[in-house]
């Protein structure tokens, strides 16, 4: 599902005419590509299966993909290769879209998946920690943003959204006056430079962007 559509962004614009649709069909995609890129995270919804996680040495893990919607299993893969499943009352997952997929171990006889508690203290010797290792730890969930029932798009991001796609069409020559008279709105919008765009895309995305321990 993508950030915007084509009538989302004319809508935005209070643009009503068609013989840019083809134009701006193209660039949203480009869009959300370098979006994602930027904020390391798939926006549509899938599910990942046993999806590999670095153990952190601590309570606290942050999963590759958010917001999370559902989480299924977790599991540790010890040295000899066996994989011992977690009880969903030995972790907890934080929810919403500025959870990161934040991901918190907890004691045995902890707080149950599902509680979502907005920050729980780990202190040394108090809660057990995510195992150090590579891809140790394997996780089934589900991930991302949907139309249909799911979580939805968040505002600040479809706004980034709107303003990258402004920027893009006005770097590929469309903000001209007849266009702006036409309704799109693009007359005021100048060119701008790579270290501009760099600095437009962390000023408007840098909230979404993937947290790595």
């Amino acid at each position: 599902m993508p950030v915007i559509t084509i009538a989302d962004y004319k809508a935005y614009r209070g643009y009503t005419g068609t013989d840019f649709d083809a134009t701006i069909g193209v660039v949203i995609p480009i869009v959300q590509d370098e979006m994602e890129r930027f904020c390391s995270n798939r926006f549509d919804s899938a599910t990942y299966t046993d999806q590999p996680h670095d153990g952190t040495g601590t309570g606290v893990m942050y999963l590759r993909s958010w917001p999370v919607s559902t989480l299924t299993a977790v599991k540790i893969r010890k040295g000899d290769g066996t994989t011992e499943t977690l009880a969903a009352t030995e972790y907890s997952m934080e929810t919403g879209v500025f959870s990161y997929g934040r991901l918190l171990r907890q004691p045995q006889g902890g707080s149950a998946l599902g509680t979502t508690p907005d920050l729980i203290p780990i202190r040394v010797g108090e809660s057990p920690a995510w195992p150090v290792g590579r891809g140790n730890i394997l996780i089934t969930y589900t991930a991302g943003y949907s139309a249909s029932g799911g979580i939805a798009y968040p505002q600040g991001l479809k706004h980034a959204a709107y303003q990258l796609v402004d920027a893009t069409l006005a770097e590929r020559g469309q903000s001209l006056v007849s266009v702006g008279q036409q309704g799109m709105g693009n007359e005021n919008i100048s060119f701008r430079t790579p270290m501009d765009r760099a600095a437009m895309m962390r000023q408007l995305l840098t909230t979404y962007r993937r947290v790595v321990l």
